[in-house]
């Protein structure tokens, strides 16, 4: 079988998986995939988020952003979930929270210097999960998520946050006008846009699994990208 860079890199970095078979081999590879493209995405997203903090914010407004931070820990406790059946007993699931709701309306009354919480919060949580995990393959998959979470949540955000300013907004937001809550949902629909187009090579592999697996799925390549695509924007709706 011909194997993409990405795949070799992936089997370089976790070779025991050559050994796997079948859905279980194609799902392991599919976290290792995506964790290399999220990666240096996640990377970039940190780097635009140091150069374009102002540490001014953490002396003016610390007590509003101690409380962004117990807010995020507060609803990330209140979980939805979304089911696809796949074959006749294979689920996929998808769950999600209101925690980026907090960070986004955060972000758009302190601007950029909110989203350490959620890099704070996010590195706390995926770190305690890892903990309490045995399986070496679901450590991996709270890797990969993790890496997920970041590249969504900051060149999301910061791209919005980059519209918003280009359409003149400020922080906090100045008024409720219908011009300046026009500007707010603009920023606030590239944020979104942009974590679309993230799960697109997610997406991309998964339909392709699903594609060539000899497995009789009852869930069509369609209505498995609705799903992919409802778990990551459920949150913002």
């Amino acid at each position: 079988m011909n194997e993409s860079l990405l795949e070799r890199l992936a089997l370089r970095l976790r070779p025991s998986v050559r050994q796997k078979e079948g859905m279980e081999r194609s799902g392991l590879m599919l976290d290792l995939t995506t964790l290399l493209i999220m990666l240096p995405l996640s990377v970039a997203g940190l780097i635009w988020l140091v150069a374009w903090t102002e540490l001014s914010v953490f002396r003016q407004s610390w007590l509003i952003l101690a409380v962004i931070f117990g807010l995020l820990a507060l609803f990330d406790h209140y979980t939805f979930e979304l089911r696809l059946r796949l074959t006749r007993s294979l689920f996929a699931q998808a769950d999600g929270s209101l925690e980026p709701f907090v960070s986004w309306a955060g972000a758009l009354m302190l601007g950029p210097a909110t989203l350490w919480m959620v890099v704070i919060y996010r590195s706390i949580s995926r770190l305690h999960q890892l903990r309490r995990e045995s399986s070496i393959d679901l450590r991996w998959g709270i890797v990969r998520g993790y890496f997920q979470e970041l590249a969504f949540a900051l060149l999301g955000s910061l791209a919005g946050l980059s519209v918003y300013q280009a359409l003149g907004g400020g922080y906090p937001l100045p008024d409720l006008e219908w011009s300046t809550i026009g500007v707010a949902l603009a920023a606030s629909l590239v944020h979104v846009l942009v974590a679309v187009v993230l799960i697109i090579p997610f997406a991309q592999r998964l339909l392709e699994i699903m594609t060539m697996s000899a497995v009789d799925f009852v869930a069509t390549p369609g209505a498995m990208l609705g799903f992919l695509l409802l778990g990551i924007n459920m949150s913002y709706v």
